[in-house]
């Protein structure tokens, strides 16, 4: 198993989608960028301080995080049919359960690392323009509460597994997480929010209270989550055991 993983990393660091992902992780921290340089030079003001630190990239990450998850998910799976080396694959000693569990590892590992290096730089950049609000307090509560945001995420857009392996593509499952994502700009702060697995995510671990609507309860959002990812795995994995491997 540990070879498998080790050898998914390698396809990974070779592949397009390892250079996209990095530019993704990459998005937030621009915005921010971009809103510091526009207080410095031309409001002449600095407003942000980092004890918007976790908010605003938990914020962020409901629209972009869903995204980047499913590109990343949908390739590892996609580029064995791509490639056409599934076939041999699994005709060596390696299992079906196997193959199938090392890319989840993987898919769940680099979206974790991806999120890290995101949050790095938005505390690189605070510290260059000397960001107000920076304590040890604030910064461990922060990065605990986007990294289990950005997990969670990461077991919503498993629906992608089953979606890339019933039609072969990746298209598919960008499209539907550009749904997801549209949908959650749509139903922010509206009272069936509380049920959107985004959006629900976003309530569980914002410090705005004003966001969260009311009626909001954190068991909700992780038993959504928590469903939404056992379905989609063993929905994908009856699919993907039960289907023949194409040639």
């Amino acid at each position: 198993m540990l070879n498998l993983i080790k050898g998914e990393f390698l396809k990974l660091k070779r592949s397009s989608v390892f250079r996209i992902s990095l530019l993704g992780s990459c998005i937030i921290p621009l915005l921010i960028l971009m809103v510091l340089i526009k207080f410095a030079l031309i409001d002449n003001v600095s407003t942000w301080d980092f004890a918007e630190f976790g908010q605003n990239i938990t914020y962020l990450c409901m629209f972009f995080g869903l995204l980047l998850n499913m590109l990343i998910v949908s390739y590892i799976f996609y580029r064995e049919y791509k490639e056409h080396t599934i076939k041999a694959i699994l005709t060596t000693q390696v299992t079906k359960s196997e193959y199938f569990i090392s890319k989840i590892i993987v898919y769940i590992i680099w979206s974790l690392m991806l999120t890290l290096i995101s949050l790095i730089l938005v505390l690189l950049i605070g510290l260059v323009f000397h960001a107000p609000g920076l304590s040890a307090k604030l910064l461990v509560q922060s990065f605990i509460g986007v990294m289990m945001a950005d997990f969670m995420l990461s077991l919503v857009a498993l629906v992608a597994v089953f979606i890339t392996l019933l039609f072969k593509s990746i298209i598919p499952p960008i499209i539907i997480g550009m749904g997801i994502s549209l949908g959650s700009m749509m139903v922010l702060n509206d009272n069936f929010s509380i049920y959107y697995p985004t959006t629900g995510i976003l309530y569980l671990f914002t410090q705005e209270k004003e966001l969260i609507p009311t009626g909001f309860s954190p068991s909700i959002t992780v038993a959504i989550v928590g469903l939404i990812a056992i379905v989609s795995i063993l929905v994908s994995w009856i699919y993907f055991k039960k289907t023949s491997v194409p040639l």
